[in-house]
């Protein structure tokens, strides 16, 4: 039998075949991607995409309220040219919203 006549080190051909299959099997799965793998409990700061998500909003949308100096949207920080928002900023701004809104008169027609 080819496979089974022991090589120098006294193993088997079969026997080597395998574990090298094995080593290409462990070397060959593939780690999940960063937004599938387990992240901490509750991320502070978001990427843009991710804070459109969280709002339920377009990352356009997003754009607009950021660059529109009356409604007062948190200013993200950018770090090697990409923006992050403070989560609680912004859900802090959206709570504000929702009393301003409350405590204002409604417009009458």
């Amino acid at each position: 039998m080819v496979g089974s006549e022991p090589c120098s080190l006294g193993y088997s051909w079969a026997s080597l075949w395998n574990k090298q299959q094995e080593v290409l099997t462990l070397n060959t799965r593939r780690r999940p991607h960063r937004s599938q793998a387990s992240a901490p409990e509750e991320m502070r700061y978001l990427r843009n995409f991710e804070l459109a998500e969280y709002l339920g909003i377009t990352t356009m949308c997003l754009w607009r309220w950021q660059h529109d100096a009356v409604l007062g949207f948190p200013q993200p920080t950018r770090i090697n040219n990409i923006s992050y928002t403070d989560k609680q900023a912004v859900d802090g701004w959206m709570r504000g919203r929702v009393a301003d809104l409350a405590i204002r008169p409604a417009k009458e027609k």
